[in-house]
């Protein structure tokens, strides 16, 4: 039941992430947030719907938590693993290189 999208697999099973088959280690927030692009790639996912996920009911959130969680993914992964749609919110392209 592992995920796919071009180079990158994430085993949920196993919570392991590879890119080009090198193991990326990655928070629990950072896991959680990719599983969720993975599963519907090229959806189009609002701030909110991103930090319902990532949050429990009543967690403090800070102001750019989620922009921290993005950004870490694109550092450990590659820079167009998740984009980035102004005023709109982020995205995970249906096909990767």
């Amino acid at each position: 039941s592992a995920l796919e999208v071009g180079a990158l697999v994430l085993d949920p099973a196993t919570r392991e992430v590879t890119w080009r088959g090198e193991a990326k280690a990655l928070s629990r927030r950072e896991f959680t947030l990719l599983h969720a692009f993975m599963a519907e790639t090229g959806r189009v996912f609002t701030r909110e719907q991103l930090e319902e996920k990532l949050y429990g009911w009543g967690e403090e959130i800070g102001s750019n938590a989620l922009e921290v969680h993005v950004h870490h993914l694109r550092r450990k992964i590659f820079p167009g693993v998740v984009q980035t749609l102004r005023g709109v919110g982020y995205v995970m392209p249906k096909e990767l290189p």
